[in-house]
């Protein structure tokens, strides 16, 4: 496994990638990335690099519109965040809100795709007759 840092140029060009939209050659960065720092023996998948790796992948496999797994990953990467950082870290309240984002997206997906109940029968409505209280002007004969 080479250095730890290496994956950096991964990381910098996945984001740069993203930033510019086209996540498909994002995702295939950040997984680089996250392949040599979850075998990295000084890191591995628990570590505080290894999840923001797993975030950034998460949030691009989300644009990709893979969210069940984007879930995973990022619900993954903030439980690493909130036991190595704390609740109140920047990256961990960033990665919580991003995770809110999704679950939020996911649950409007679903409600989309709910079928609505049958419509209930219209009352019959009687049509009230145009003279009603109306009368019409006599002409006055030739």
């Amino acid at each position: 496994a080479g250095h730890p840092n290496l994956a950096l140029v991964d990381s910098a060009r996945a984001y740069a990638l993203a930033a510019s939209g086209r996540p498909a050659l994002a995702y295939e960065a950040l997984v680089a990335t996250k392949v040599a720092r979850d075998g990295h023996p000084a890191l591995g998948p628990r570590h505080v690099d290894s999840a923001l790796a797993t975030h950034n992948l998460g949030c691009v496999l989300d644009t990709l519109g893979k969210s069940a797994r984007a879930l995973e990953l990022v619900e993954s990467a903030v439980e690493v965040f909130k036991g190595a950082l704390g609740a109140h870290h920047p990256r961990t309240e960033v990665a919580v809100r991003n995770l809110e984002h999704m679950r939020h997206k996911c649950v409007q997906l679903e409600l989309r795709y709910v079928i609505p109940p049958p419509k209930a029968k219209a009352a019959k409505v009687e049509a009230i007759p145009f003279s009603h209280g109306y009368k019409r002007p006599q002409r006055a004969p030739p």
